[in-house]
């Protein structure tokens, strides 16, 4: 009898202490509930796949930037991209894993480090500058190789050397690279001939 009871007691405690795993602060989305909780807030996503290496790797650290940043007022979540291929399709996501901040319509990428300590400051900049008047670092930048370099130059001219000298040291960049586009095809199509 006393074995017995030895049993269900070291049954019970094993039982226990199988429970005790603790629950993520990072949110699982998927189809059924991506739209609705996204709605409402600063989501911070993480796009991956279960089967790529680099995801894996980095699922801990994305896992503490989280619990760290839980009571932020941004929300950290991550979504299988590869199980939910119409939110891949529509966020345009080519490469695993691929990091976004969605606050209703907006959105914004992250390519920074991946390291908990980057993830928790990009969050943190990307709340102090969401509200402020002028600011258009956190706004959608157009798709492609214009677009880059028109974030890239308004994010050093907001950060190193005052809105306007930026904007005046940006055109002539870009008109520095646009002159250098219109002269190398040139240039292609005179040796074409």
């Amino acid at each position: 009898m006393r074995g017995l009871l030895l049993l269900a007691i070291a049954s019970a405690l094993i039982i226990d202490v199988g429970c005790t795993e603790k629950l993520s602060d990072v949110v699982v989305l998927d189809e059924d509930n991506f739209n609705r909780l996204t709605q409402e807030g600063v989501w911070f996503i993480n796009f991956y796949a279960p089967w790529c290496g680099h995801c894996k790797r980095i699922m801990p650290l994305w896992e503490k930037a989280g619990t760290e940043m839980k009571d932020s007022g941004v929300k950290f979540a991550k979504l299988d991209a590869d199980a939910e291929t119409e939110i891949m399709e529509r966020y345009n996501i080519q490469a695993y894993p691929t990091f976004k901040i969605i606050e209703g319509s907006k959105k914004t990428d992250y390519k920074g480090d991946h390291q908990v300590d980057s993830f928790i400051r990009f969050a943190k900049e990307y709340l102090e500058n969401r509200n402020k008047k002028g600011s258009r670092r956190w706004e959608d930048e157009s798709e492609g190789v214009i677009g880059t370099m028109l974030g890239l130059v308004r994010q050093f001219a907001e950060e190193k050397i005052g809105l306007y000298t930026g904007i005046v040291w940006g055109m002539g960049f870009f008109f520095g690279v646009l002159w250098g586009v219109v002269f190398a095809t040139r240039e292609k199509e005179r040796f074409a001939d």
